[in-house]
């Protein structure tokens, strides 16, 4: 079999050895089967599929009407086994076979293949063998109206589609060219394309030159501040979701936290993977570094914080127990005395961070998103499901509300000098306040889909954000739209 490649893109994957005209279909229940439609009619939108070749040359298979499942193998693999779908996205080795244009799908490890027993609607897609057997072989046929860029023919080198990078062909100029913003609103100050799926944490490195992305296609991207372009390769490693990144206080490092159930650290120069920390039963939802670096805190939906020391490896306070419900964000103060952690079960709990004990309860109305400390550590700032960004005192508990959304607050942050506050929404805007008394100034319009990640410069001149709609984008801090004469603060939602 020859190492030809199908190009990233929309397809029906038609079954060459059946008759009337047979594809793969998702039949909305969790399986692979057959479809059917008569000849030369359109196929239906469950007969269509997201293939996206990885790194490594293994592709994952998406339906295009559901792309947060993938074509899985299910638990107890073995021959006869059903494909099923899932939120577990596994990788798949696809090979054309000796007739050309035809391909088999397989297993990673076991030389197993796709393939259906029957010429009938409804028949699963099972693991068979031999690999070419009768129903074991493909045709991949691009969906152009969804793939305007398509060719007919997709057989050939990986496709660069308008969010990708050819890492062997392009150029500087050409990267930042490409990424220059286009669609006209003002304060926006440069967008960053090239993660294939929603962006969901965004962060700045301590010298400011670099900012880290975590997305839900699995991948780590670190961008270049002042050229606007991809600084290294996407780093990958995870094998879901990565919901949370930050850089370390010397920039050496980047940890991240995924719905794999892992923290890892990586190194920032070359995006090698260093460490990989295992302790969790549940999604790693945030992550965080102490001052000094030499500890990782980490919050997850088991509804525990765990402590992590950088140079042993291995976990020195937790799992802590003290939030029913999932933990959406972990802070630690700027002496690295204390860490914050903040639950979908209404609470913000303040730990000591040498003994683990938890010394403050705030206590919200609604699921708390995201919560910070402020630069010195007297106030915390919090963002909740009702759309409700607080302010804590750390002394006298007493708060201070701040509405000006309309949707959940999924993200807040707040400028190094401690006078302006940052927060996204679930509506796709930012709005930046007076930390003092508590006004809007202005807000940053442009994402077409939820904000997810919001965080200021080091040296507060700018905000970068991260969203739903697979973009990085940098705004200028002191350029913000006008705020809409009043909102109504209805849309309350569960984070």
């Amino acid at each position: 079999m020859s190492e030809t490649t199908i190009a990233t893109g929309t397809y029906t994957i038609e079954n060459v050895d059946r008759r009337n005209d047979i594809f793969l279909a998702d039949d909305r229940s969790g399986t692979l089967v057959a479809g059917s439609s008569e000849a030369d009619a359109d196929p239906p939108l469950k007969a269509r599929w997201i293939v996206s070749q990885l790194r490594n040359g293994r592709y994952t298979f998406s339906p295009a009407t559901q792309r947060n499942l993938y074509a899985s193998w299910p638990t107890g693999l073995s021959l006869g086994s059903a494909i099923v779908t899932s939120p577990t996205a596994h990788d798949w080795v696809v090979k054309e076979t000796r007739v050309k244009e035809t391909f088999v799908i397989s297993h990673v490890q076991h030389q197993l293949y796709w393939g259906f027993e029957e010429d009938a609607q409804g028949t699963p897609v099972r693991l068979r063998y031999p690999p070419t057997g009768t129903g074991n072989r493909w045709r991949f046929l691009p969906c152009l109206e969804s793939n305007p860029d398509a060719q007919r023919n997709a057989i050939g080198s990986p496709a660069i589609s308008r969010s990708e990078v050819d890492w062997q062909t392009a150029s500087e100029s050409d990267l930042s060219q490409s990424r220059k913003l286009d669609d006209g609103w003002p304060a926006t100050c440069q967008k960053l394309e090239g993660h294939a799926d929603g962006v969901y944490s965004v962060a700045y490195s301590p010298d400011g030159k670099r900012v880290v992305s975590g997305s839900w296609d699995r991948t780590i991207r670190v961008w270049d501040v002042r050229t606007m372009c991809i600084a290294l390769e996407p780093i990958e490693g995870h094998y879901s979701s990565v919901n949370s990144v930050a850089f370390s206080p010397d920039g050496k490092w980047i940890v991240s936290g995924s719905w794999d159930k892992t923290v890892r650290i990586w190194d920032s120069e070359m995006g090698t993977l260093a460490v990989t920390l295992n302790g969790h039963t549940g999604w790693v939802m945030s992550v965080a570094c102490s001052p000094s670096g030499k500890r990782i805190v980490s919050g997850s939906t088991d509804k525990t914080v765990c402590v992590w020391d950088v140079e042993t490896e291995r976990l020195i306070l937790g799992p802590l127990l003290g939030h029913t419900g999932t933990v959406h964000s972990v802070k630690f103060s700027t002496d690295g005395k204390q860490f914050l952690s903040c639950s979908k079960d209404t609470t913000i709990c303040v730990w000591d961070a040498e003994s683990g004990v938890a010394s403050r309860t705030f206590n919200g109305k609604y699921s708390v998103c995201s919560a910070i400390f402020s630069p010195d550590s007297k106030q915390i700032v919090s963002g909740d499901g009702c759309g409700i960004v607080t302010v804590w005192d750390m002394q006298s508990s007493d708060s201070i509300i701040l509405r000006g959304h309309s949707s959940s607050v999924l993200s807040v942050g707040m400028s190094p000098d401690g006078e302006r506050i940052v927060s996204g929404r679930m509506d796709n805007q930012i709005i930046v306040w007076d930390a003092k008394f508590g006004h809007p100034l202005g807000r940053l319009i442009g994402h077409s889909s939820s904000i997810t990640s919001v965080k200021f410069s080091p040296d507060g001149r700018w905000i970068t954000s991260g969203s739903s709609d697979k973009t990085v984008r940098i705004w200028d801090a002191a350029e913000l739209d006008a705020m809409p004469v009043s909102e109504d603060n209805s849309d309350c939602v569960i984070c």
